[in-house]
């Protein structure tokens, strides 16, 4: 939407979304440590191909917040959606 916007001249993405979610537990255990982990909410995983390489697949999340250990279980349980994707 933005290509014309900044000039691009070409696609970086063949296809791309990003899928977005809360887990109530996880999210109240976070607020609850502080209330201002209200924007690790909600959690994201991207999942796309590049148009370099539209036969791969990729599916990323961030990386763990640093200094938050609350959101460790949040992490954790990312990574586990991306390990059952890939095991599947």
């Amino acid at each position: 939407r933005t290509a014309e916007a900044v000039g691009a001249v070409g696609q970086v993405y063949d296809q791309a979304d990003i899928l977005l979610f809360c887990k109530a537990d996880l999210s109240y255990q976070l607020t609850v440590a502080n209330p201002h982990n209200l924007t690790f909410c909600p959690y994201s995983v991207a999942v796309y191909t590049l148009t370099s390489e539209w036969d791969k697949v990729y599916l990323s999340i961030r990386a763990p917040a640093e200094g938050v250990p609350e959101y460790l279980p949040v992490h954790e349980m990312l990574v586990s959606i991306i390990e059952e994707v890939i095991n599947w």
